[in-house]
């Protein structure tokens, strides 16, 4: 890029280039970070290459006196490097010293970038001097440009001065654990929005936590034994991209940062085609990012012998590097503390940066070893849209609709004109005749039932059963339906429908096995009143209609039954807080009527409402004149019916109190003892029933 083109270039655009862009295209960026490298290097993850302090006196690489060094890097202008943390710093507990940031903008030819945590970066191993970075490159030159007339031959280093500054700094790669600052007693406080340049003495205590990757050579270089797999099977199934994580972590300066890259990280897969088309589909998708399927870790053992373990990555498989970074997920280590991070404007928009990658649109020769080698052909990924987040074609059978049968209308008739189907006549039998019909066919299917060990359900609620069809005769079980349907196929004729129903009584009963009820209430607890859902759970024990059928006729009316239940005891202990005020009123008496003596005009206000009902002293409930009236009745009952018979009646009343026995049931004793001897004792008792019960 030439400095024409930098001036036509906005200071600040919505879609600012990212680190990655810098390493392949800003090669002012390269040499901005090879000339300032030295100030900050990175420290070794182990003992594969020595730590060296540099020569602070070194000569600086714009006073170099080669010319052609010069015109080599003519272009590789010195450009002054910014950081800026995004975000408030944070303290941890017990940790005084130091401040912790969530992100990390960097300014480098006035281009931002911002690095965050989590971010596998690249880091400046200073392994070359400027002046020998420099000096390379006539070499490089004369090699590249020949000595026949200019002609250029392949190489594949390249002659621009960006691809021979990323060549020779061949830099660490790492993840980033943590990025902090470390502060003194005057800067206790972190600022979010200080700039520090990279000349400033801030810069020293600017510093980030990375966890180490591993390459081929630093394999090959290990010293110590190798734990499962070995050195050789290692060795021979790793390429110059492919990377292993280690567990070694150290502290560096924030300047030892050289920019962002990305890191592919997928299961090892056998050597197979299937393995084969998979790597070529990562490589396609990924272009130029580093692939790591292993993780590794050394542990000394003593005497010099260091124990290394390599296991392969059993994580998420491998990441799509094409998603932006906007929509991709946040690490774990992203959510450490997120909510003492807040972003400024200018933090967020400089975010809004192009899709993340090591080197886009980037396929290193098979021949080059060099694994930061970097491509001449290297182009800026358009922007990821909606549907492009992939940017993989689904074809196959997998991602093909699913398209129904075409239903046509040839079997389709219309009911338009067919006359409907008679199925009763309610005029040809009466009330009486019905009802002894009833009778009968209820005889016959009881008798059935108890045959086959059947249990009976209780009647149905006599505030739901039908008038005409007699309580005592008629269970849950009857299907009215089909007996009502008999009679009318018959002709009415009763005889003829009894014989029918006596050949096969089954036809007429909803009979459910305790393992269809268990079914049924199992999908009753899980889908409520859901009935098609409950259906579905019952499988083919019932159809869908009898699943209906069941919920309207027994498991309603047993609901319906337990709120009667509920409100009958509702009634129950509103009629012993009554009795038990009567009882409190009347041991009060006493001290009540001296207390109102010695108090002198103190109103004389009535306690015994539960007889009066709210009236005066003298008035008498209508609760407490039942009361008396039952009283009145039972002992009249007693004196005249005898002992014995009455205490066969208390036993009704108990077995009523208890809810062993029905109304009906217990009236149905009453009257075998009092109707034929003591009608007028019957009489007085239906008086204490509720209408519906009385006999009429």
């Amino acid at each position: 890029m030439e400095n024409s083109e930098k001036k036509e270039e906005p200071k600040r655009t919505r879609r600012h280039r990212t680190p990655v862009t810098l390493l392949q295209n800003e090669y002012d960026t390269i040499y901005s970070y090879s000339n300032n490298h030295k100030q900050g290097k990175a420290k070794s993850k182990t003992n594969l290459s020595n730590e060296n302090d540099g020569d602070a006196n070194s000569t600086d690489v714009c006073s170099s006196p080669s010319s052609k060094v010069k015109t080599a890097s003519s272009s590789l202008s010195a450009t002054t490097t910014n950081f800026q943390w995004v975000g408030k710093g944070h303290s941890k507990k017990g940790v005084n010293d130091r401040l912790h940031y969530r992100r990390l903008e960097i300014i480098v030819g006035g281009h931002p970038a911002v690095i965050q945590v989590g971010d596998d970066i690249l880091v400046s191993s200073h392994e070359l001097e400027e002046d020998e970075l420099l000096d390379k490159t006539p070499t490089i030159l004369k090699r590249s440009i020949g000595d026949t007339g200019g002609a250029v031959t392949t190489d594949s280093i390249g002659t621009k001065p960006e691809n021979v500054a990323m060549n020779g700094l061949k830099p660490f790669i790492g993840k980033v654990e943590d990025f902090f600052e470390i502060v003194t007693k005057k800067h206790t406080k972190g600022s979010s929005h200080d700039v520090v340049k990279y000349s400033d003495k801030r810069k020293e205590k600017m510093r980030l936590r990375i966890k180490w990757y591993y390459k081929k050579e630093d394999i090959a270089s290990l010293k110590g034994q190798f734990d499962g797999i070995s050195r050789q099977e290692i060795l021979s199934s790793l390429s110059p991209r492919d990377l292993l994580l280690g567990e070694i972590a150290d502290e560096n300066e924030i300047s030892t940062i050289l920019g962002k890259c990305s890191v592919v990280r997928c299961k090892p897969a056998a050597p197979s085609k299937e393995a084969d088309n998979m790597r070529s589909s990562i490589s396609k998708r990924s272009a130029g990012s580093f692939r790591c399927s292993y993780n590794i870790s050394v542990q000394n053992s003593g005497a010099k012998q260091h124990k290394i373990t390599i296991y392969p990555h059993d994580g998420p498989e491998f990441e799509d590097v094409s998603v932006p970074p906007t929509k991709r997920q946040r690490s774990e280590a992203n959510f450490q503390d997120s909510d003492n991070e807040t972003l400024d404007s200018q933090a967020t928009e400089s975010v809004q940066a192009e899709p993340l990658s090591m080197d886009d649109n980037l396929s290193a020769p098979e021949d080059c070893d060099d694994d930061s080698y970097i491509n001449e052909s290297t182009s800026k990924m358009p922007p990821t849209t909606e549907g492009s987040a992939t940017q993989q074609i689904m074809v196959g059978e997998k991602h093909q609709a699913v398209i129904s049968k075409l239903v046509t209308n040839k079997g389709f008739t219309s009911k338009r004109g067919i006359s409907p189907t008679l199925v009763w006549k309610p005029n040809v039998l009466s009330g009486e005749e019905f009802d002894s019909f009833v009778v009968e066919i209820g005889k016959i299917l009881k008798e059935y039932l108890k045959q086959s060990s059947i249990e009976i359900t209780r009647s149905l609620p006599h505030n739901l059963s039908p008038k005409h069809l007699p309580s005592n005769f008629t269970c849950r079980e009857f299907d009215m339906d089909a007996i009502c349907k008999v009679l009318h196929d018959k002709s009415y004729n009763v005889s003829v429908a009894i014989k029918n129903v006596k050949d096969n009584p089954k036809r007429y009963l909803f009979l459910w096995t305790k393992e269809d009820k268990e079914l049924y209430n199992t999908g009753f607890r899980r889908h409520f009143s859901t009935i098609r859902l409950i259906s579905k759970g019952m499988g083919e024990a019932k159809n869908h209609k009898e699943v209906v059928d069941y919920h309207y006729r027994f498991k309603i009316p047993d609901q319906f039954k337990r709120y009667e239940d509920k409100k009958r005891e509702q009634a129950r202990r509103i009629l012993e807080c009554v009795d038990r005020h009567r009882l409190e009123e009347y041991l009060s008496q006493g001290s009540s009527q001296i207390a109102s003596t010695n108090s002198g005009n103190v109103t004389k206000k009535s306690q015994s409402w539960s007889k009066t009902g709210g009236g005066s002293s003298s008035a008498v409930g209508e609760a407490e004149s039942r009361r008396i009236g039952a009283k009145e009745f039972l002992v009249a009952m007693k004196d005249t019916i005898g002992i014995e018979n009455y205490l066969i009646l208390v036993n009704h009343l108990k077995g009523l109190h208890s809810r062993v026995m029905t109304i009906p049931q217990c009236r149905e004793g009453f009257a075998s003892v009092l109707e034929q001897n003591h009608p007028e004792l019957m009489k007085r008792f239906d008086e204490y029933l509720p209408r519906k019960f009385r006999n009429k």
